[in-house]
């Protein structure tokens, strides 16, 4: 592309010309593409591993050079993206998906083969997977929906220095403990005027 076309300032050297593009400007990285190639490559690592133990090696060499190339292209590639956690969390439910679709297939071959034996052995493993996925439910992803306080705290920093008001914010949240109503009963005055005879006729 630098060979051709308008090339006179950096602006038209950066611009595509004729389905060129050069090399500086990099195309935008479509994380869904990617991430679903990388979570099928997962699942035929999951469902195959133990029938067919020699792909795991494959595998295993497959994600070691894509884990390399897209490091490098993270870097010193692409534009830095932060989705504060998002895509993490999404990866790992898909993770224990692709975990339980490949035990449910591992209880079909082997249910197949009438050995219920190993259909019997292989139960506690689903049993453990579906408690590690409860457990990550209700410690884990709850957590990552929210920012941490001292996320926050910065934050509110941030943006007080950039004057924004938060005026509007009001009295339109309160926490349920401050917004309880003191109980009182009925007979309160009554109770504190006859206390405060008694203490009179007794003093």
């Amino acid at each position: 592309r630098s060979k051709f076309g308008p090339n006179l300032t950096e602006k038209e050297r950066n611009t595509p010309w004729l389905g060129l593009t050069p090399l500086s400007v990099p195309p935008p990285f479509e994380h869904a593409k990617v991430l679903s190639f990388q979570i099928l490559f997962l699942l035929i690592l999951f469902v195959y591993a133990v029938m067919s133990p020699i792909q795991a090696f494959v595998q295993g060499f497959l994600f070691t050079i894509t884990g390399m190339v897209y490091r490098h292209q993270f870097m010193y590639i692409y534009e830095p993206i932060d989705s504060g956690g998002e895509l993490w969390a999404q990866s790992v439910k898909l993770i224990i998906a692709s975990m339980f679709i490949a035990q449910i297939t591992l209880f079909g071959v082997l249910g197949l083969k009438k050995d219920p034996t190993a259909v019997a052995l292989i139960a506690p493993l689903f049993i453990i997977t579906v408690l590690f996925s409860a457990y990550l439910n209700q410690q884990h992803y709850v957590v990552t929906k929210y920012l941490p306080g001292l996320e926050g705290i910065k934050k509110d920093k941030e943006n007080a220095s950039h004057e924004v008001s938060y005026e509007f914010l009001d009295g339109e949240y309160k926490q349920p403990a401050l917004q309880a109503k003191s109980l009182f009963p009925e007979n309160m005055m009554e109770v504190s005027a006859e206390k405060e005879n008694f203490q009179d006729d007794h003093a």
